[in-house]
């Protein structure tokens, strides 16, 4: 079984992966496979959702750019590895 911490970086990878393929100023459809992802961007504020035409669909916000620029250059990844292993 994985660790708590391992388990929150597994769903920031799939949530990073995903804000990835979100574009600025599109409206973009997510796959029910992403829904927990999906949730995790929202409720950090990265992400604006609704439903359009019976369609799960997220618009990124200028914080979900940032995050995304954060967590490409390795950012706040590392943060979180470290405390990990101090644990």
């Amino acid at each position: 079984m994985m660790s708590p911490e391992a388990l929150f970086m597994r769903l920031e990878s799939l949530a990073i992966r995903l804000l990835h393929t979100i574009t600025d100023g599109a409206t973009c459809r997510v796959n029910p496979l992403d829904f927990t992802a999906l949730l995790y961007l929202r409720d950090r504020g990265f992400v604006n959702v609704s439903v359009t035409d019976g369609c799960v669909v997220a618009q990124r916000t200028v914080e979900g750019k940032q995050f995304a620029i954060e967590r490409a250059r390795g950012g706040a990844l590392t943060e979180v590895s470290n405390e990990a292993s101090e644990r």
